[in-house]
């Protein structure tokens, strides 16, 4: 589900705020709680992406550097992995919410 899709001001190259949400539990459906890829590129037509960042929830900064401060208070590491594509494809799970930030061109 697309949650957010919103301009972003900036130096004249269109970027864009878009927050996706998987609106199924694990095991609401035998189908429809299954992960779900998601191509960015299909939000964006007549752009062509440059870049895909994601953000925290808010949108306010990137989520790799969250995750660098992120404090374990149990141990067991890091409990937010991403597995991130070098092209605009990424993945939803289930009840999950990511932000992205994608700065685009006209092609």
């Amino acid at each position: 589900m697309l949650l957010t899709f919103m301009r972003l001001p900036g130096d004249g190259k269109p970027a864009f705020l878009v927050r996706l949400g998987h609106q199924y539990a694990a095991g609401e459906d035998s189908a429809l709680s299954r992960p779900v890829d998601v191509d960015l590129s299909t939000l964006l037509a007549g752009y062509s992406i440059s870049s895909v960042v994601e953000k925290t929830l808010t949108g306010n900064q990137d989520w790799e550097d969250y995750v660098k401060r992120y404090m374990d208070w149990t141990g067991e590491g890091n409990k937010f992995p991403r597995s991130e594509s070098a092209n605009a494809t990424i993945t939803l799970c289930p009840m999950e919410i990511r932000t992205f930030e994608i700065v685009a061109r006209v092609p």
